[in-house]
Formats: structure tokens, sequence, C-alpha cells
């Protein structure tokens, strides 16, 4: 039998080509997930399960929401932005690599809704794949511990956030409150328009991301 000779760079290129064919799958069977209907006033109007819609809990602290479902809530809604915002990710691709986020900044002025996203299996390695549905357009998705806690001033009123994302509670080994966008792939998701699918894989101290999306119903910027 003859062996072809395979250098390191190859067998790398051959396993980031099959994590992204395993990405792309997720993403082909998520679309074809069911979406349950929300409330008519829901600004998450949809969700496709292991996703459960609840409403803003006491905390996202680690080992708070707990268990094998992927929990989303609406946090503060129809807000003006009053300095740029920075978010992790804009666009359709599917971000399974580091080299697929596209960072952005959603400029100051702009009118949006915040949603956040907790998936923590209690210490317990798991695995989710879940759709959700928003009234409006996404505009960016933020997963990195550093953005999340600069956006947590569109946290929900009464809920408590993790201090740092990164640190604390938060750090367990190599894992922090975000997502691992790894090679190979752990966490994945991808925008389609007004519809986040994602497949996350966490154990303690789970993972967390922010949906940020577009709101026509701020007040009119007053004129001078």
């Amino acid at each position: 039998m003859i062996r072809a000779n395979v250098t390191n760079g190859d067998q790398g290129q051959s396993r980031r080509r099959m994590w992204r064919r395993r990405g792309w799958a997720a993403t082909a069977l998520l679309a074809a997930l069911p979406l349950s209907a929300g409330t008519a006033a829901a600004f998450i109007v949809q969700v496709a399960a292991p996703v459960v819609k609840i409403p803003g809990p006491p905390a996202v602290l680690p080992g708070v929401l707990v268990g094998a479902d992927i929990h989303a809530f609406d946090e503060r809604q129809d807000v003006r932005l009053a300095a740029p915002l920075l978010v992790d990710h804009q666009g359709g691709n599917l971000v399974d690599s580091p080299g697929d986020a596209n960072p952005a900044w959603i400029p100051a002025g702009t009118c949006v809704r915040s949603h956040y996203v907790d998936y923590d299996p209690a210490g317990v390695p798991g695995t989710a794949s879940g759709s959700i549905q928003f009234e409006g357009e996404i505009v960016g998705v933020i997963f990195r511990p550093l953005t999340l806690d600069a956006s947590n001033f569109l946290g929900a009123a009464f809920t408590a956030y993790p201090p740092t994302a990164g640190a604390g509670a938060c750090l367990i080994g190599p894992n922090q409150c975000g997502l691992e966008i790894t090679v190979p792939t752990q966490d994945s998701f991808q925008i389609t328009g007004d519809v986040l699918r994602m497949t996350l894989v966490a154990g303690s101290p789970g993972d967390r991301l922010r949906v940020i999306t577009k709101s026509c119903a701020c007040d009119p910027t007053p004129t001078p």
C-alpha cells in the first residue's frame, strides 16, 4: 500500500473542513426545526426546542439557570444608543471558528432591542441546538466576555449579571461565560435575517450571548 505524505498543515486544513461540514449540516438541520409560537407582544417571537423563552430571571450567574434547555429572554427594549456599541459579529455567515466572526460597531443613535441567551448544563458537559426568531432584524451578536461586560447596560432591570464574564465564577479552566468559538468546533451560530440558529457545547460555567435586534419604536430624536 502506498502512503501519501501529509503535512501537519494539510491535516489541520482537513480537520477544519470536516468541522465546517459538520457545522453546515447542523445549520441545515436547525433550519428544519419547527418554531413554537410566543405571545403576540413578544420581541422573542418564536423558539425551537430546546430553547425556552422565560421572563427576565433574578440572575444569570453560573449555576442559576441550569438544565438541558437553552434559556432566552428579552432585556431592554427600544433603546436609542447614546454611544456606538461593539458587537462581536454581524453578517449571515456561519460562525464556527475564530476567523469567521465579523466584529462591527452599531452607530450611536441607533434604536435597538436586546435579548439574552443562557445555556448552563450544571457542570455536566452537554450539547444543545436550537433556534430563536425575533420581531426585528438581528444587527449583531455579542459573545465575548469583554463585550458582554460592556453591553450589560442593556440588561434586564431586575436581573443580576456576572460582574466579569471572563473571571471569578465565570472562569473555570479555559472556559468563560461566553462562547468558545474554536477549532475543533465547540459553539457555533448563524444569523438569517430575524432568526438565530445555534449549537452550544458547554459544561461549567456555561455559555452566554446577547443578541441585538433593530427597533423602530424609539421616541423621535428631539430637534434643537
